[in-house]
């Protein structure tokens, strides 16, 4: 992009919170919670067929960039595929039905994935993305999440969330051991070392994603640059960012300080006194303390 850009930033910063919901068992993906949610059994994906056709197992291993199979083709019938993911990242595994060729098929430019609304996913491993996750959370499902404070108010949605009120969130956890970096060795935290320790315990709150910010290119037409302007300015003025940071759709969370003084826009969300505090408290001792870890940053790194 050509010319510099007039930036219009708001101090709004995304951290990582663990979510805890009272009352609950092991997080899963099933109702009777013998799925792969606890651990026992690997993700599967299966292909159904009409009563009494063949049954076939197939074995797939996920790696970066590669998909092996145990077996290329079956017989027509009832298909399960038992799925391991044995590289450094997460996989997805989808059965689609199409009658087009592998190179045919349409490509996302912005995820380079098969574009799913142009095919029929008929079967899919259960490999959890965030959208999952937090649903399984707010109806009750699970028990525990990492996430960025959206989750805290999907919580209170009362079209969605079966868990208002039960819900506690709190500070990344910390440790009493850290690494020393000239040994390679953990050590026991000391005031030395660990000189912002609380209690012993030495807590590296994470700010995932870094916030949100906004930019307009300086040489953009001037009519132009004053609409992203007033634009980017409504959304950043108390009258409309008190209401986005109650919404857990918005994925906007609490950042100006009115915003975590004031409890009477959150109990008016939906949050009673005690969980408003709660909330805010455990994303205020993330934002306030001084050992916050920001993503790694890579200058140029999309030349």
């Amino acid at each position: 992009m050509k010319g510099s850009l007039r930036r219009f930033a708001s101090p709004a910063v995304a951290v990582a919170l663990i979510l805890i919901l009272a009352l609950a068992a092991a997080c899963d993906d099933d109702d009777n919670g013998n799925g792969n949610g606890n651990g026992d059994t690997a993700p599967t994906a299966t292909a159904e067929a009409p009563d009494g056709d063949a049954a076939t197992t197939i074995d797939v291993s996920l790696e970066e960039f590669s998909v092996s199979l145990s077996a290329a083709t079956a017989a027509a019938g009832t298909v399960t595929f038992n799925v391991s993911s044995d590289g450094t990242m997460a996989h997805n595994f989808r059965v689609i039905k199409t009658d087009l060729d592998p190179d045919a098929l349409a490509i996302d430019e912005d995820t380079f994935m098969v574009n799913e609304a142009d095919v029929d996913v008929v079967a899919s491993s259960a490999n959890l993305d965030v959208g999952d996750t937090r649903g399984l959370f707010t109806t009750g499902r699970c028990a525990l999440s990492i996430d960025w404070g959206d989750i805290g108010t999907l919580a209170i949605d009362p079209a969605t969330s079966t868990v208002q009120d039960l819900v506690g969130a709190v500070i990344l956890p910390g440790s009493r051991r850290v690494l020393d970096r000239a040994t390679g060795k953990l050590v026991d935290c000391d005031a030395t070392i660990c000189p912002h320790a609380v209690n012993g315990v030495n807590h590296a709150p994470f700010a995932a994603f870094g916030g949100c910010s906004g930019a307009i290119n300086a040489s953009s037409d001037q009519r132009v640059k004053d609409a992203a302007y007033d634009f980017l300015s409504y959304m950043s003025q108390p009258a409309q960012a008190n209401e986005d940071v109650t919404i857990g759709i918005t994925g906007f969370n609490p950042y100006r300080t009115s915003q975590f003084e004031s409890l009477d826009l959150w109990i008016k969300a939906g949050m009673s006194e005690a969980a408003a505090k709660n909330y805010l408290g455990a994303i205020a001792a993330s934002l306030n303390s001084p050992n916050m870890v920001l993503d790694l940053r890579v200058p140029q790194n999309q030349r």
